[in-house]
């Protein structure tokens, strides 16, 4: 993978747009990226990680708004341009941020989403293939084979990062070797076999838990003990087999019992029987007897039954003939009565029917015909009102239209005036939202100077304190070498100690001693050289701890300067500057929004002023026909009315008069018919009634009368004889059955065989409920002996698969076959580790002269920790330690070594992918010249092969040695602008 170049725009401190092209370096392999501290050195580090993978490392990963210049105006977009080369194909990668603009119309401002741009050379240029920003991403990672983290690790080693590898503490190495190489599978493996190991010993107990409970049942129910686990099976075949044996004799005793009871049954049901046919016979002849001394009585009640029937006939004729003789007189009291108000009514009337029916009809016609002068009379007021009320609106309406034409003539002046005011002050809006992302970015830049200074203060504490504790280091480190060189000056008398007249020197092999050496005062035991070790790695501990504080303080407050872009006094002044500014303008629009408010109203106003005016000339012309159109209906309603009254007060009288006339004629022809009808109705009765008395056998309907019974004793008596004719013949029949012929006369006893039939049904239930028990028990003796049989097998089963499980969990968690008591992901991140510290020490042998080594320790691993230590190896004292006693120029070779060893194993378990180009930000300045000298010559051998390295840097040293430079310069607005020197 070569990277060939990155542009930016509106990024970071770079407001205009600035490009980096490495392949301008190619053939010098080495360039420098250097600046003022502030200037912009890392961001051209972000802008290349966020152009590759959308995110920037000291951002937290975050992008969007973190990353836009504040030198830029609202509505500019931020956009980073990376050009590259995977394999054989060149690719190009435009991003560009989600940001806020003011919306195109309106107030206020609308969200940008982020976008990409994903295009591969052809033959015709560059052509986009993604841009879906899901897409995009996924088709990088798999082009580089690498994700950010793995990047940032092996192309980019950021500044005071790539010494976190080296000075972490195992669980923290642990972490970032699983992402960088994915080994959490193994872990998860060995999880998964582990859960697997422990359902197989759970599925295994729960097994011979469950041989163990059957048992236990099948032993309470069979009343025994039950055996060992073991031998559950045959016991249980057994238990079965004894039970089998028991039902079967029950199985007898119930069948014998069974054959007892149907012939005791068959003798009893025998007698029963006879008996039940004896006791029938006996109340059939009962019934019979007394059924014939009532025959007399219902023989009379037969004959009183049928003459009651032609009584109830003739009675309804009798009826009928009395109501029409009675309707009949009335019919013709109503005439006389009728035809005597029709004569004091009208002198001259009519007398026969037909005569009054049309006389009836003639009037109603003639009343009919005054509805509508009726109905006219009584709206004549309400014409009168509508008449006048026309006019008087036709009047009023001329009046309202000279109105709203003064009125709309106002409404335009007003609106002229309006809109001169609005154009004055057309382009308020756009200036208010300048004004407004401005005072927010003059305040996000007075709250990160506010940090900036803050940050300075605590730098130069932590700088202080540094250079304290390297100084403590340092003189702990004497101590102990000049411990080490007194026991080394204080060995020869220890030796002397030990020699022996005639003896041979184990030094120098001579048998005379003549000036053994003697002990001093102040000779030094093993125990005082470890202890000023110890407290020579406490003082570099904190030495290490105290370097990395300085570090983190300079990256932050950089951060926050080069965010800031000047002092807080003049942040302060130019905030106030303009939020003053802003208010001002804020008034402007405040009246200016009044203005068009009150516009719109005003032209709405217009709007229905002119539609009503359109109409005014058909409303008055209605107007005016419907004053006359009024006027012309009360003219023909009051010549209808006089018409129609003629001489009485009111048409309403004249029909009152007309209505009491027709009302006696329709009373007279009403009682004329109701008399014919009567008189009709009379005659017909007298016709039935005769011929009923005739069929009825009765000489006057007086007869009749004294025939008549109430229907209620009518149906009782009825019901007594129907009652009395079918139990005679029941009983007959039931006496002519052919079952009660040849009948003994003698009771037969039934008793006897009931109670045989008793005791032998006793016998028989008994004996059938034992066999039932002990078949019941039988079944569930053979069901628990099949799930004893069954669960035995797959233990069987369930034991060998938890044996193989179990020890392969053991050996994959470090028990058991596992020599190395090493759990599965430590064993691979150790393999790991040691080719990353080879791949590190040829660089470092290179670096320190072969002084150092860096050495996997596994220590930790014994004692059942993460096991990953890095320890030092010193060729000079031949002991080892901790990294962190290393000086700040040995610890940023050792850093660099391992950054470049872990860098060459990543990228070979991502395919073999070679990197062609290569970054390295900072941390040079705390090597001396000749540290810096040996470690520039280990990165110049990397160049072979045509690779490109990138070293970020403000030392002046390397300024001198590196001619091919990047230079980042500020300029006068605080903004960040880019040169180069190839």
């Amino acid at each position: 993978m070569r990277i060939h170049s990155v542009a930016m725009s509106g990024f970071g401190p770079y407001r205009d747009r600035v490009e980096v092209d490495f392949d301008a370096f190619a053939d010098d392999g080495i360039f420098l990226l250097t600046g003022r501290t502030g200037a912009g050195k890392s961001s051209v580090l972000d802008a290349l990680t966020y152009g590759l993978f959308g995110s920037v490392p000291r951002y937290d990963g975050k992008a969007d708004e973190a990353i836009r210049s504040r030198y830029l105006a609202p509505g500019e977009p931020t956009e980073v341009t990376v050009e590259l080369t995977v394999a054989d194909s060149r690719y190009r990668i435009w991003r560009s941020p989600r940001f806020s603009r003011p919306k195109l119309k309106g107030e206020g401002f609308t969200t940008t989403p982020a976008r990409i741009e994903l295009s591969r050379l052809g033959p015709a240029g560059f052509e986009v293939f993604e841009t879906k920003i899901g897409n995009a991403d996924t088709h990088v990672q798999e082009l580089l084979g690498l994700d950010a983290h793995q990047f940032l690790q092996v192309v980019l080693l950021a500044q005071g990062q790539f010494q976190e590898f080296l000075l972490a503490r195992s669980d923290t190495r642990r972490k970032l070797l699983r992402r960088l190489f994915g080994t959490q599978r193994f872990d998860t493996y060995a999880a998964s076999v582990q859960e697997r190991a422990k359902l197989a010993k759970s599925q295994l107990e729960q097994v011979l838990t469950t041989i163990s409970a059957k048992a236990g049942t099948l032993a309470q129910q069979a009343g025994t003990d039950a055996p060992e686990v073991p031998e559950a099976t045959a016991w249980a075949a057994q238990v079965v087999a004894d039970q089998q044996h028991t039902v079967a004799e029950a199985t007898q005793r119930a069948e014998a019992d069974r054959t007892r009871l149907a012939e005791v049954e068959h003798t009893f049901q025998q007698a029963r029987t006879t008996a039940e046919r004896q006791q029938r016979r006996r109340e059939a002849r009962s019934r019979l007897t007394a059924l014939v001394e009532q025959r007399p009585t219902i023989e009379a009640h037969r004959t009183s039954v049928a003459a009651a029937r032609r009584a109830a006939l003739a009675q309804q004729a009798v009826s009928q003939h009395r109501r029409a003789t009675q309707a009949l007189a009335e019919a013709e009291q109503g005439q006389r009565s009728a035809h005597a108000d029709l004569a004091q009514r009208l002198s001259d009337h009519p007398v026969d029917l037909d005569s009054l029916r049309a006389s009836g009809d003639d009037l109603a016609e003639r009343i009919g015909a005054l509805a509508r002068a009726v109905e006219l009379e009584r709206r004549l007021p309400d014409l009168h009102h509508r008449a006048a009320e026309a006019a008087q609106t036709l009047a009023q309406f001329g009046e309202e239209v000279e109105h709203r034409r003064a009125e709309r003539d106002l409404a335009a002046r007003r609106i002229d005036e309006i809109r001169l005011e609005l154009d004055a002050t057309a382009d308020l809006g756009a200036l208010h939202a300048t004004a407004t992302a401005e005072l927010a970015r003059l305040r996000e830049r007075q709250a990160h100077a506010a940090e900036a200074d803050r940050l300075d203060q605590q730098l130069s504490a932590a700088t202080r304190e540094r250079l304290a504790l390297d100084e403590a280091a340092n003189q702990a480190e004497t101590a102990r070498l000049a411990l080490r060189r007194r026991q080394l000056d204080g060995y020869s008398a220890v030796l002397a100690a030990q020699l022996t007249l005639g003896e041979p020197c184990t030094v120098c092999g001579a048998l005379e001693h003549p000036r053994p050496a003697r002990p001093h005062d102040d000779h030094v035991e093993e125990a005082d050289v470890e202890a000023a070790e110890q407290a020579e790695g406490r003082a570099r501990d904190a030495a290490a701890l105290a370097a990395a504080t300085v570090e983190r303080l300079r990256t932050a407050f950089a951060a926050a300067a080069d965010q800031a872009g000047g002092t807080g006094p003049e942040l302060t002044a130019a905030v106030d500057t303009a939020r003053q500014a802003l208010d001002g303008l804020g008034e402007g629009l405040s009246r200016r929004a009044a203005l068009e408010q009150e516009a719109t109203s005003l032209r709405s106003t217009l709007e229905r002023l002119d539609r009503e005016h359109v109409g005014s000339a058909q409303e008055r012309e209605r107007l005016a026909a419907g004053a006359t159109a009024a006027g012309t209906s009360l003219a023909d309603a009051e010549t209808v009315v006089t018409e129609a009254r003629g001489a009485a007060d009111s048409v309403e009288a004249v029909r009152a008069d007309l209505r009491a006339d027709l009302a006696v004629v329709r009373a007279a022809a009403d009682a004329t018919e109701r008399l014919e009808e009567g008189r009709a109705a009379v005659a017909s009765t007298q016709t039935a009634l005769d011929g009923a008395l005739a069929s009825g056998g009765f000489a006057a309907p007086e007869d009749v009368d004294a025939a008549v019974v109430p229907a209620a004793e009518v149906e009782r008596l009825e019901a007594l004889v129907a009652q009395h004719d079918a139990s005679s013949a029941a009983a007959e029949a039931t006496l002519a059955e052919p079952e009660l012929a040849d009948l003994p006369d003698e009771p037969v006893d039934v008793e006897a065989p009931r109670a045989a039939r008793d005791e032998a049904q006793r016998a028989a239930t008994e004996s059938g409920e034992e066999r039932a028990t002990q078949q019941g028990r039988l079944d569930a003796f053979r069901a628990l002996a099949a799930e004893i049989t069954q669960a035995g097998a797959a233990s069987a089963t369930q034991l060998a698969r938890y044996e193989t499980v179990a020890g392969l969990d053991h050996a994959l968690r470090g028990y058991g076959a596992n020599q190395l008591r090493m759990p599965l992901e430590t064993f691979a991140l150790v393999a790991e580790l040691e080719d990353i510290l080879g791949a590190a020490n040829v660089r470092l042998a290179s670096m320190t002269a072969g002084r150092y080594e860096l050495q996997y320790s596994d220590d930790a691993a014994s004692t059942g920790t993460s096991g990953l230590e890095i320890v030092v190896l010193d060729a000079h004292t031949g002991d080892t330690r901790s990294p962190s006693s290393l000086s700040g120029g040995e610890k940023f070779q050792a850093s660099l070594a391992l950054a470049l060893g872990l860098a060459e194993v990543v990228t070979a378990r991502a395919g073999g992918l070679r990197l062609d180009t290569l970054f390295i930000d900072e941390g040079f300045g705390s090597l001396d010249p000749e540290t810096l000298e040996i470690t520039m010559e280990t990165l110049d051998a990397l160049r072979e092969g045509g690779r490109t390295i990138g070293l970020i840097s403000h030392v002046e040293a390397m300024k001198e040695q590196i001619p091919a430079q990047v230079r980042v310069e500020r300029s006068a607005d605080g903004s960040s602008t880019i040169r180069s020197s190839a």
